[in-house]
This record gives C-alpha cells, structure tokens and sequence, in this order.
C-alpha cells in the first residue's frame, strides 16, 4: 500500500495538491491519503491576554476541522482511503515528523500556502519541508 501525507491548509495550491494525490487513488486502489492540517500556534500576548489556553486550542483545531472536513469530503468522494489529522507546532517540522511517525511512502503538498511570509520561488514551508525529510516529495504549483 501507498502512504501518502496530504498537508492541507485550504490555500488554492493545497487543493491542488490534493486532486494529484486523489488521481493516484484512482490508479492504484492500494493508496491511503494521510491527510494534514497543522496550525501555527498562536503566541500574540494581545490575544493570550484574554483567552486561555484551552480557548485557544479550541479554536485552533476547529478550523483545522473546517479545513480538513472540506479535504476529506472530496477525497471520499474520489474513492480514496483517508486519515485525518490535526497538529499545533512548526509547520514544515510537523509534517516531516507526522510523515516520519505514520511510515509514509511520500509527501504531496502544494507549493505556497496560507502562511504569511513565502519565500522567492517556492513557499517556506515546502522549502523546509524539502530540507528536513528523508522522502520524496512532490510539489503541486
């Protein structure tokens, strides 16, 4: 079986991502999309002022849900066999440790997404990402 990690942010080239990833469902019915939403966690001391921590991950893995749901659907919908997951941390450094964790074979994710800084040619966290792990990956523009 074909273990890919799908990281998923909602951006326009994430969907993308995901439809690549979704047409190698449709080749191969021996393919499990590990499906990814990893949000940054929130260190702005105006908004810790006034919610707790508790309120914080709340809402941090409600739209990581949003996000997800919206990814997932559309990945059923193709025939594919999915996993969700939701992380709070580094970007690039969760995927590469959520990839390393579930075994996956390969990583398919856009090259820009949501993040507010992206580098030159490529996204920052897809540059990282590249750096940082041991398996291929594959860049949806």
């Amino acid at each position: 079986m074909l273990k890919l990690l799908v990281p998923v942010d909602g951006s326009d080239s994430a969907k993308r991502a995901l439809r690549h990833a979704m047409s190698l469902c449709g080749r191969n019915c021996e393919v499990e999309l590990n499906l990814l939403n990893v949000q940054e966690p929130i260190v702005d001391w105006e908004v810790r002022r006034f919610l707790r921590d508790e309120e914080i991950d709340k809402m941090l893995r409600q739209k990581a849900d949003e996000i997800l749901a919206e990814a997932e659907a559309a990945a059923v919908d193709a025939g594919c066999r999915t996993n969700r997951y939701v992380a709070i941390g580094d970007v690039a450094q969760v995927i590469v440790d959520q990839a390393t964790a579930l075994a996956c074979d390969q990583i398919v994710m856009g090259t820009h997404g949501r993040g507010a800084f992206q580098g030159l040619l490529l996204g920052s966290v897809s540059t990282k990402v590249l750096h940082l792990v041991p398996l291929p990956v594959t860049l949806v523009k």
